[in-house]
């Protein structure tokens, strides 16, 4: 959605500027116990999506898709985190599952929950109609054949994603050379499982910001007004933050007249 703060630059301006471009990382995992793969308990996902949305603003994200492997219920509470902190950031809300084909699949801002093993075509028709969008994860040479022949209608996913940094999460840790049609959009995303390895990995994918307001992500001219709260007590551009700058005094007035003067030999 994004602001972008430039502080303490030249002349010490600070500025907003909207972005025609927005900086998106769409796969980052909710908390989760180890163990079972449910969903961390209600109290703790709150103060874990704060700090994911606080990395997420700190890196310049604009766009950010929370995952759960159980249902919308984390990133939804992170949307509410975003919109009560006044994030300039959008959330969306997915489920990740495998297809039928075997391809990992995420399904965002949908109102039902994909179901394991269901054939992909059904899930992403099922998506659109609710308003969502789906990211299909490193797909197959195979598996992309047979998405490209559907291109471009309700049966085939919106997104691609053709890397991520987490391969210990049993992910390809390289780039998927899958040939995607051009109706695509191909992203690489963190696939972070914490606010620290948010921070630290150094994926992302610059999208336009027509693209999400065509896919009813964000609405047309949202938040083109928005001054987030950082900004709002910020002097305008051209005006120095804090007190203005002392002239520097000659030497003689610091460090006082010269030994002569003072009747030094």
């Amino acid at each position: 959605m994004g602001w972008y703060r430039s502080a303490r630059a030249a002349h010490r301006a600070v500025y907003a500027l909207r972005k025609h471009n927005l900086n998106v990382d769409l796969h980052i995992h909710c908390m989760a116990d180890t163990d079972s793969g449910q969903d961390g308990p209600p109290r703790l996902q709150a103060i874990y999506m704060k700090s994911i949305c606080g990395a997420a603003v700190m890196k310049g994200l604009d766009v950010i898709g929370i995952v759960s492997k159980n249902s919308f219920d984390p990133g939804r509470v992170c949307q509410q985190i975003a919109a009560q902190n006044q994030y300039d950031l959008a959330v969306l809300s997915g489920v990740e599952v495998k297809s039928s084909e075997g391809v990992s699949t995420v399904v965002f801002n949908a109102t039902t929950v994909p179901i394991e093993g269901e054939p992909l075509q059904a899930m992403c028709k099922r998506a659109h109609a609710e308003g969502g969008i789906v990211m299909v994860i490193q797909p197959s040479k195979h598996n992309m054949q047979k998405v490209n022949e559907v291109a471009g209608t309700p049966d085939a996913p919106d997104m691609i994603e053709i890397y991520n940094d987490m391969a210990k999460s049993g992910y390809v840790h390289a780039f998927s050379d899958i040939n995607a049609a051009p109706e695509f959009q191909l992203v690489v995303n963190s696939a972070a499982k914490s606010p620290q390895e948010l921070d630290a990995s150094v994926m992302m994918t610059r999208i336009p910001r027509d693209y999400f307001v065509e896919k009813g992500i964000i609405q047309e001219g949202q938040g083109v007004d928005y001054v987030p709260p950082y900004l709002r007590n910020v002097r305008p551009p051209g005006r120095p933050m804090g007190p203005p700058e002392q002239p520097m005094r000659p030497p003689e007035a610091v460090m006082g007249p010269p030994a002569a003067a003072m009747g030094g030999r």
